[in-house]
């Protein structure tokens, strides 16, 4: 069966956002953008580069095709050479093409015949109770049915399966338990609201300890009998040194807390790269080396969209935050648990 003819769209519809269904014009508020000649429909897509990369191509104003193309030279600050995932994408959010304003008489007439071409369609598949539309994707993967237990034959071809992102398809579904699929979708509030809590008493632990030693003098290993403590406690200090000692403990402590705590995020920020870029960005051979990777970072390439996969379930990731606090935390006080805030 020959595929429908594209919708025409006319610049004016393009600016005033004009949605074409089945040849009729439905209504406004789409949010159109042209590239090459296609019109495409960006409203709802979450673009990577952010709103603000889509928002001066709305309505046509400006034609996207240089900046899609990454050819608008060095004046076209959007500009940016796009994927081949990128334009598989762009192609599913193709609504028609765009015509100079002496052409919509003719087709208006190319509408029609592509009504009635989606009304015939509509109407041979109602009759046997079928549509040709199928789940398997080109490489056998089956995206009706769990993915987990799919995704570990692919082998060499998983890394060009996770580049083939799916787009406005839905969650996927990872486990066939009910169970697990429920503790595998986490929305993004989940992540402070059970988080923070730990990074505060973390934070807070070190800082005691830091007022704790501080107090008895032993920042440093000194136990002299000049140590700040001695020169807060001493009776026959007068109030001025007694004032300046404790001046000189929140000194202590605010530049010792500030110190591991940016110790902390230092290791963090080069730790989560340095993980990312050689281990989430390596192709794994194996079954099961595949199946973690995807668990943990090739399911946001195959669905970016998904909202509920956006960040990490805190269920399995709690065993390996009990067993970092129990090895940094709990056998010492001091400022290095604030560094375990991050």
């Amino acid at each position: 069966m020959a595929p429908s003819p594209p919708r025409s769209y006319t610049r004016q519809d393009v600016r005033d956002g004009v949605r074409v269904v089945k040849g009729v014009r439905a209504g406004v508020g789409a949010s159109l953008i042209v590239v090459d000649g296609g019109v495409y429909d960006v409203g709802g897509f979450a673009h990577p580069g952010g709103e603000r990369s889509l928002r001066a191509f709305v309505g046509g104003a400006r034609d996207a095709s240089s900046a899609f193309r990454g050819d608008g030279g060095r004046s076209s600050v959007r500009a940016h050479a796009h994927s081949d995932a990128a334009r598989r994408i762009l192609a599913r959010l193709k609504v028609g093409v765009l015509v100079e304003d002496d052409d919509v008489d003719d087709d208006d007439d190319d509408d029609d015949a592509a009504t009635a071409s989606e009304d015939s369609d509509d109407a041979a598949a109602s009759e046997d109770g079928s549509t040709t539309t199928t789940t398997i994707d080109a490489h056998g993967v089956d995206l009706s049915k769990p993915l987990v237990a799919q995704v570990g034959a692919l082998g060499d071809a998983y890394e060009s399966w996770t580049r083939e992102p799916l787009l406005g398809s839905g969650p996927m579904r990872f486990f066939k338990s009910d169970v697990l699929e429920r503790a595998s979708r986490t929305r993004w509030w989940v992540v402070p609201t059970v988080w923070l809590p730990v990074a505060f008493a973390a934070f807070a632990r070190g800082v005691l300890g830091v007022v704790a030693a501080t107090e008895r003098g032993r920042v440093g290993g000194d136990d002299s009998s000049d140590s700040i403590a001695a020169i807060a406690g001493a009776g026959d200090r007068d109030d001025s040194d007694a004032v300046a000692a404790r001046v000189v403990v929140v000194v202590v402590v605010v530049v010792v807390v500030a110190t591991f705590f940016a110790i902390g995020a230092a290791a963090w920020s080069v730790g989560e790269y340095v993980f990312h870029r050689f281990v989430f960005h390596r192709a794994p051979r194996t079954r099961a080396g595949i199946v973690a990777h995807f668990l943990m970072h090739g399911c946001h390439h195959k669905s970016p969209m998904d909202a509920l996969r956006l960040v990490f379930p805190p269920a399995p990731w709690a065993a390996v935050v009990a067993a970092s606090w129990l090895a940094w935390c709990v056998p010492y006080t001091g400022p290095h648990t604030t560094a375990f805030a991050w």
